[in-house]
């Protein structure tokens, strides 16, 4: 629950679906598998106490999580001080590269989504760019890859500013100033409910910037955001629900047969997530977590429904987002978008 509520109850589907499926084939190596839940409510301390209870209660030797950066890295030094290991499906802060040997993700890292929003400005053109973040981990991780690689390109940020996630005030204040700057490019580390409203408040200013998000995106950013989503461009995993893979075709109905919805990048982050962990059991052949780290390191090219999964030293997978943007109210790849004669008009030209 919390900020990130909407990605952490896609999150839990795409585990419990997993989790089922595995268990349908029999489990890891004949023994069923069990989810136990806690809800950190997207705050670090919550997520630290409860971390702590399933250590030292139910003593798990894995914890998958948590769903945002900021919780994530929190959790980390615990489980690296008493050998758990934690793999998150969503959490992409830089700085859990090196945050130690039993932290993994499943998600690729800032590094690589900030980098490839940058690289979209510099080859669009945009001068003029603003960045509006969340101000937290994963808010000022995606900032900081976003504006080292704009600056490093030649381009320049003409204002940085940040707000409290969940504060809808700080979020119009941040509006109201860029309005007075005139970006011609807006680029968006936030939440998806975050995201929404600054599209909304944008909408009624004078100023069209070309809007960039994140992987954050949830599908539920249609609903909430509507016409105001259109144009937003943003970066997500290789997932595609309708792409042609006996793998994600399977994923993709059973997720509907069981919630009545299509998947989206969260869901099928965290069921992947499930599955390279029960891979990484049956390889290592005990839930004893550093025969389950090993084991991590050495999957090679593991055929997720996400697209192919390898985890480098860092426990950072090894995969490169593709961008999307909103077209009459549906997320399309941005490739498609251009191969089908789609261009975006940049402001002041």
């Amino acid at each position: 629950s919390g900020a990130a509520s909407s990605s952490g109850e896609q999150v839990a589907r795409g585990f419990d679906l997993a989790v089922e499926r595995i268990n349908a084939a029999g489990g890891v190596g004949g023994r069923r598998l069990e989810l136990l839940y806690r809800d950190d409510s997207t705050n670090p301390e919550i997520g630290i106490a409860a971390l702590r209870e399933l250590f030292e209660h139910d003593h798990v030797t894995t914890v998958l999580g948590a769903v945002t950066s900021t919780v994530t890295l929190r959790l980390a030094p615990y489980c690296e001080r008493h050998r758990v290991v934690l793999m998150s499906p969503s959490a992409s802060a830089s700085q859990l590269s090196e945050a130690g040997e039993y932290i993994f993700r499943t998600v690729p890292s800032d590094v690589l989504e900030g980098a490839s929003m940058a690289d979209f400005v510099r080859d669009l053109g945009l001068d003029r760019v603003a960045v509006l973040s969340v101000d937290n981990d994963y808010g000022a991780s995606l900032a900081g890859a976003f504006t080292d690689r704009l600056r490093a390109s030649g381009g320049s940020v003409v204002a940085s500013l940040t707000f409290p996630a969940g504060d809808e005030g700080a979020i119009a204040d941040a509006v109201a100033a860029l309005a007075g700057l005139a970006p011609r490019g807006l680029y968006i580390p936030a939440y998806a409910g975050d995201l929404a409203t600054t599209l909304r408040l944008l909408r009624e200013t004078r100023i069209r910037p070309i809007v960039l998000g994140t992987s954050a995106a949830a599908s539920e950013l249609i609903r909430t955001a509507g016409p105001a989503a259109e144009n937003l461009v943003f970066p997500r995993s290789s997932f595609d629900a309708t792409a042609d893979s006996a793998d994600v075709r399977a994923f993709t109905a059973a997720f509907n047969a069981r919630y009545g919805a299509e998947p989206d990048v969260y869901a099928a982050h965290a069921y992947d997530t499930v599955r390279v962990l029960a891979s990484a059991v049956a390889l290592a052949g005990s839930w004893n977590a550093d025969k389950i780290r090993d084991a991590l390191l050495h999957i090679d090219n593991y055929e997720g429904v996400t697209g192919r999964l390898a985890f480098d030293r860092n426990g950072d997978v090894v995969q490169y987002p593709r961008l999307y943007i909103v077209r009459g109210g549906q997320f399309v790849p941005y490739d498609r978008f251009v191969e089908s004669g789609g261009t975006l008009s940049v402001p002041g030209r």
